[in-house]
């Protein structure tokens, strides 16, 4: 029986795995228009492996953090209540307020 993941870990997974998708997608968009020469640099070494590695990794890491951050800060409240109602008045910082001194 295959154990499923719980729903958390599935929600940051999809992200992640999106993040990198389009990570990758623009290092080979960036190698492939040869943006400020990098393939070019990369071609010509004799280390191409690991630069490609290198920057595969760096791309997949920061653009799938950014993609499950999104994902995570932009999931709402289920406990907000339906909308509409009534607002309750605020104090706002600028009113003063009546305080009782000794």
């Amino acid at each position: 029986m295959m154990r499923r993941w719980p729903p958390l870990f599935q929600f940051l997974a999809v992200h992640m795995a999106i993040g990198i998708a389009i990570g990758w997608a623009a290092l080979g968009a960036m190698l492939a228009f040869d943006m400020g020469g990098i393939r070019t640099l990369i071609w010509a070494s004799s280390w191409r492996w690991i630069a490609l590695a290198m920057l595969a990794i760096g791309f997949a890491v920061t653009f799938g953090s950014v993609s499950m951050g999104m994902a995570v800060m932009g999931k709402g409240d289920d406990d907000d209540g339906p909308p509409g109602g009534k607002r309750e008045r605020t104090v706002s910082a600028r009113e003063p307020v009546a305080v009782r001194a000794r």
